[in-house]
């Protein structure tokens, strides 16, 4: 086949095709000679000569071999480590699998577990203890379950592999410790790997040889792991038609991924017909539809061009403010829009969630609504796909009333058919060990143009001005950028500092708009913080944020003509952040300041797309002497999104974090000593 590889295969030093080579080159210079096997010529030199060379022959053709990564499958072990040894790259060797075993005992007393104890799995899996544990009689009687007393201990697999990653309560048999009825494991174990493969390590090596030019991701990522290999703790990189890459899509119509928008709104429940008219007297009848809709009742419409507001392809207009100016916005049938009540401090609406706009009213205009320019007969109302559940009065509409719910638009999704991704944009996302804190004062809240409880605070790194023309911040601080995430938000006393009135929930009492979206996580991001509640107005803040300054001196790096391919756009960004919070509670002579700081760094080094685990927690805490933990153990993952939606994840076993992003210790964790 033409292109096909031929690979050289030697069975045994005992295969002979030097003996061919023999046979042929006598039988073309003698041919009259007797050569056939059995021969004295046969017998006396052919085969003699062919034993005594084929060795030699065999091994020349696998050095030769041996020389490519192109046949490392056909490398013994030892063959490859000494090839990729000139790439000084080293086979990654096998690993123990370690966790906590809990040991139950009938009876309150004092009890030792030796290293020489083993737990076992029905599978017969092994494990030893890492450390001989003792405990008292007063002491385990504070860890007590379901009728019995128990003793945690750090163990790791007797035999290296992955086979020792179990799941939780797979253990099921302790020999070695006196007075032990029983045992378990309550989280699953970690850390147990396999020795490489060839064909990992191989790959691997490859990577690590790769060009050295800003032009692929194996070239990135070893680029930049050896020049900012000491704090670099992570990196993801993401580029053309990736799901991630947003910087590359290109649309026929104005791109609505990013575009967030805010507008005062009602959301009503009513009756359409055929025509468009709506009815809002009684039971609708069964031919209509009843339907939820939103309607911007605050702001109107202010498009004075009939012709344009009347356009069918021109539809709902929504007010966005974009680099200090107000742009209208199109929303078309198909997209989706999100709907959430600003004022969350009673709980969140029911009705808080996406909809699919299904189709746009030119219907009679709801008592009192401002219908701006256009058609005055006519007002324009996205239609939903379902009816609200908490519908407001329809009759008690007054424009520019002051007593509106505040709802937020924010445009998900565009439908266009013709998406497509353009090449030639990269994105990096790191994480290192240089992202630290930094905290600034805002000196007073004050309302927006918008409401009176939305109160909207610029997030940059230049000085602007409030509007009593003094800096928005204390002390003429400005942020360092970018603020990759809110640690903790509060507001304090006009006169201590010190002093703290409230924590702000983000999602809730504020969120951050970003009003360039496509350098999110860069230091070229702007945006504002918006507080909501009636209750903040004049309020001071503190605002303790996550920043980097890596990201500036890795995208200085890329950027740099010697390495950059003029054809690519690189853009630097932080890795996104999950904060997270240890609800744990122990007895000990370890602090629990000293706790609280070994799980914070703990947190802080788990890689992009890591995870974060009870039973590496508890392994971890065996090492500085915390074996006496309360279970169970509860992980709290907060993971804020671009749209300010939040999510919240808790677990008593792990929280786990996407490629892009990593984990983020909360300034103080509910770590609780007993005793």
């Amino acid at each position: 086949m033409a292109g096909a590889v031929n690979i050289p295969t030697f069975d045994t030093a005992f295969n002979l095709p030097v003996e061919q080579f023999i046979l042929a080159a006598l039988a073309e210079r003698f041919p009259d000679l007797d050569i056939r096997p059995g021969s004295a010529i046969y017998q006396a030199v052919v085969k003699p000569v062919a034993f005594a060379l084929q060795p030699f022959k065999d091994r020349l053709d696998i050095l030769r071999r041996n020389q490519s990564l192109r046949f490392f499958q056909y490398m013994l072990p030892e063959e490859l480590d000494r090839l990729v040894a000139n790439y000084l790259v080293e086979r990654k060797g096998a690993l123990n699998a370690n966790g906590t075993a809990r040991v139950f005992f009938q009876q309150a007393d004092n009890y030792t577990v030796p290293t020489e104890a083993r737990f076992f799995t029905d599978d017969g899996i092994e494990f030893q203890p890492v450390t001989s544990i003792a405990i008292s009689q007063a002491a385990i009687t504070l860890n007590f379950l379901n009728g019995l007393y128990y003793l945690d201990v750090p163990v790791a697999a007797v035999t290296t592999g992955e086979d020792g990653v179990i799941d939780a309560d797979q253990i099921n048999r302790v020999d070695g410790v006196a007075g032990a009825v029983q045992a378990t494991n309550p989280s699953a174990f970690f850390g147990g790997r396999d020795e490489e493969s060839n064909a990992g390590l191989a790959i691997r090596t490859r990577r690590s040889i790769a060009t050295r030019t800003i032009t692929s991701p194996f070239a990135i990522e070893a680029i930049l792991g050896e020049e900012f290999g000491e704090s670099l703790i992570s990196l993801e990189v993401i580029g053309y038609g990736d799901e991630e890459m947003i910087r590359d899509r290109v649309r026929s119509w104005i791109s609505f991924d990013e575009i967030f928008a805010s507008a005062f709104a009602r959301k009503l429940n009513v009756s359409i017909d055929a025509n468009g008219a709506i009815d809002t007297s009684g039971s609708p009848p069964a031919t209509n539809r009843y339907l939820g809709v939103v309607i911007d009742t605050q702001n109107a419409y202010l498009e004075t061009d009939a012709t344009i507001i009347n356009d069918p392809y021109y539809f709902f207009r929504l007010p966005v403010v974009r680099n200090g100016e107000t742009v209208r916005v199109a929303v078309n049938r198909g997209d989706q829009v999100r709907v959430t009540a600003v004022d969350q401090s009673g709980g969140p609406d029911p009705d808080d969630g996406l909809y699919t706009v299904i189709d746009i009213v030119y219907a009679t205009p709801i008592a009192g609504h401002l219908t701006g320019g256009g058609d005055p007969a006519k007002t324009m109302m996205l239609v939903l796909d379902r009816p609200f559940q908490n519908p407001q009065n329809v009759v008690s509409i007054t424009a520019g009333s002051t007593d509106l719910v505040a709802h937020t638009y924010s445009v998900e999704t565009g439908v266009s058919s013709d998406e497509f991704h353009a090449g030639g944009k990269a994105d990096i996302y790191i994480h290192t060990t240089n992202t630290f804190t930094d905290e600034l004062i805002i000196s007073e809240l004050f309302a927006s143009v918008f409401s009176p409880t939305i109160f909207d605070v610029p997030v940059t790194d230049q000085v602007e001005l409030n509007p009593l023309s003094q800096p928005w911040y204390e002390d003429g601080k400005v942020f360092q950028l970018p603020a990759i995430s809110f640690v903790r938000v509060e507001t304090i006393s006009p006169t201590n500092p010190n002093l703290v009135l409230r924590t702000l929930e983000q999602g809730k009492d504020f969120i951050f708009i970003s009003t360039t979206p496509e350098e999110r996580l860069t230091p070229n991001e702007r945006g504002v913080l918006r507080f909501t509640g009636s209750d903040l107005s004049g309020a001071r803040v503190r605002v303790v944020y996550e920043t980097n300054s890596d990201i500036q001196a890795v995208q200085d790096y890329v950027s740099d003509s010697e390495r950059r391919d003029v054809t690519k756009s690189v853009v630097v960004r932080s890795a996104r952040s999950v904060l997270v919070d240890v609800r744990l509670s122990y007895a000990g002579d370890t602090l629990s300041d000293d706790v609280e700081t070994i799980l914070q760094s703990y947190v802080r080094g788990r890689p992009q797309g890591g995870a974060v685990t009870v039973n590496e927690i508890t392994a971890l805490l065996a090492v500085f002497g915390v074996t006496d933990i309360d279970f169970p153990v509860t992980l709290v993952a907060r993971r804020i999104f671009d749209d300010g939606e939040v999510e919240e994840i808790e677990s008593n076993d792990r929280v786990e974090a996407t490629r892009l992003e990593r984990f983020t210790p909360r300034d103080e964790l509910e770590v609780t000593k007993r005793g």
